[in-house]
């Protein structure tokens, strides 16, 4: 009798014992499976840098500022916007000799100003998410537009000699302007791998197709000397180019910080 109570005291604890380990197997399971593996996730940011020789940090694709959102764990929508401000001043003098009589020459101050911004908007999609190597592809409009001036007014620092015979040729003003967009679509396949949850690096390579437009503007005013008279003259032109390109683009390398 006490043999047989033994015997199912045994079996019990067995039964007991498999049942706690598959009820701890499948709970591990359920666990493992809503442990969140990398920030692909709904409703994060992602701010982008690009990796530049030696390790450095910089600007990625070309632009000030990109960054990226988390629509699903494969949809997202990335921004870029990038541009630039110029303004410099510049002074410049001018003498020309003929002999040992003939002496002229004039002085002139100028600027140069300009700025550009560039405007990228890609959709990107993440065939594999769950994965160590996540794969994304991405497509979008790219917009740009730049203006350029600059302007130099001359003036004359030595005097013109009135008995020579020689034609003098000087320049009193010059103005230019420069006007440029473009617009197109850039697409881009790329691989991400998370070494944090929230740190990515990434690589990525793509191509541009882009149409732009240039219209300038030039304005320049000169002085010639001959005759003993002097003849102020002026020139204008205009002028427009456009056309297509295709660009492939470089592999660019880069890093990701994502947050909520």
């Amino acid at each position: 009798m006490k043999g047989s109570i033994a015997i199912l005291v045994i079996a019990l604890s067995l039964v007991f014992s498999l049942n706690t380990e598959k009820a701890f197997s499948q709970e591990s399971k359920s666990d493992s499976s809503t442990i969140v593996k990398n920030y692909l996730q709904p409703d994060m940011w992602a701010f982008e840098f690009g990796i530049a020789s030696n390790f450095t940090l910089t600007s990625f694709q070309g632009t000030v500022l990109s960054i990226k959102r988390q629509l699903n764990s494969h949809e997202a929508i990335q921004l870029g916007i990038g541009g630039s401000l110029t303004d410099q001043s510049s002074s410049n003098s001018t003498q020309n000799n003929w002999g040992d009589t003939l002496t002229w020459g004039n002085g002139g101050s100028g600027s140069n100003t300009g700025g550009s911004i560039q405007v990228n908007l890609q959709y990107v999609y993440y065939l594999n998410p769950e994965s160590d190597i996540n794969v994304f592809v991405g497509v979008g409009p790219t917009l740009g537009y730049s203006r350029t001036t600059y302007n130099n007014d001359y003036t004359p620092v030595l005097p013109v000699p009135t008995d020579s015979d020689i034609n003098i040729y000087y320049p009193t003003s010059i103005d230019q302007t420069s006007r440029s967009w473009n617009a197109g679509v850039a697409g881009m396949l790329g691989a991400e791998c998370f070494i944090l949850k929230y740190l990515s690096v990434h690589a990525q390579y793509g191509l541009n197709i882009i149409y732009s437009e240039t219209n300038l503007t030039y304005h320049y005013n000169y002085n010639e000397f001959f005759d003993a008279t002097m003849h102020p003259t002026s020139e204008s032109t205009q002028g427009k180019s456009h056309g297509w390109q295709i660009n492939p683009t470089s592999v660019m390398f880069g890093l990701s910080v994502y947050f909520k």
